[in-house]
């Protein structure tokens, strides 16, 4: 039975975690489904469980990240269709040309 619930564990997460765009996230989690594959059966539920919290985090994470991306992008195209310059419109002054001059 434990070995079943670890290949289901496997089965089941394993797609989900190829849609997380950093691959430290998905090393993480692929070093957490190795302690899962470790684990007796005393421990499997919260290996189980840490790995399950993990990868929750970092796809709200990511969901996170895509939206605001999505929104950036939907402000550079109100931008494109108002002006003209809009890659300098929406760059973003960093204060770079003040701190080089003064080195």
């Amino acid at each position: 039975a434990v070995c079943m619930t670890k290949s289901l564990v496997l089965s089941i997460l394993e797609p989900r975690m190829s849609f997380l765009g950093l691959d430290l996230w998905r090393d993480e989690l692929m070093s957490c489904l190795e302690r899962v594959q470790l684990a007796d059966a005393t421990f499997l539920a919260a290996e189980v469980e840490s790995v399950c919290q993990n990868l929750a985090r970092y796809e709200w994470m990511e969901g996170v990240s895509l939206l605001e991306s999505a929104v950036w992008k939907m402000k550079v195209e109100e931008e494109k269709a108002t002006r003209k310059d809009t890659r300098e419109s929406c760059r973003v002054n960093c204060g770079g040309s003040i701190v080089l001059a003064n080195v």
